[in-house]
């Protein structure tokens, strides 16, 4: 999806529906709460706010001695972190919002780790939810296009499949390794 959405904005300002979805979120986030909602996500979404979830994700995985999830976190969040600047070069400064490929990479993280336990659901509804205001105060503040925030959240999903995959085989080359078969 994030190469998709990349190659139809190339040369564009906008995709063709991109002014639709502003006006719609601008008009339907009229209430005091909405704003104070789309205050939040702003605060939440910012590089501190997401640093600050994903500091104290690791936190909780190192006080349960959880060290390779905990490392997998960090690697993951701070490689994402990184990145922005050279995708932004590449493709423009609006393409893709960071926020929302920083505030993704928290919340699939999380839910990556918690899919194991008890913890899937609540925490896979507290991602959908983090990311989901963070995406939509993006475009309620018109700091982005609604297809920034959706190339952002693409190659942020994309960004902890590839990293699990990652972590799974460096895992299963160590135990190999370790076992004298390699």
């Amino acid at each position: 999806m994030f190469a998709w959405i990349a190659r139809t904005r190339s040369g564009h300002e906008a995709m063709t529906w991109d002014p639709r979805v502003v006006r719609f979120v601008v008009q339907h986030t009229g209430s005091h709460f909405a704003q104070r909602a789309m205050e939040g996500g702003r605060a939440l979404g910012s590089p501190t706010g997401q640093l600050l979830i994903a500091s104290l994700i690791v936190l909780v995985l190192a006080l349960s001695r959880k060290f390779s999830d905990m490392v997998f976190v960090g690697t993951i969040v701070a490689g994402a972190h990184v990145a922005i600047a050279p995708l932004k070069e590449a493709f423009g400064e609006g393409f893709p919002s960071g926020h929302a490929l920083g505030s993704m990479t928290v919340g699939a993280a999380a839910v990556v780790i918690a899919w194991s336990t008890r913890l899937r659901w609540p925490v896979l509804l507290a991602a959908l939810a983090f990311v989901g205001l963070v995406g939509v105060s993006r475009i309620y503040y018109t700091a982005h296009y609604p297809s920034d925030v959706l190339g952002g959240w693409a190659l942020g999903a994309a960004w902890v499949v590839v990293g699990r995959l990652a972590t799974h085989a460096g895992a299963w080359g160590l135990r190999r390794f370790q076992e004298g078969a390699l």
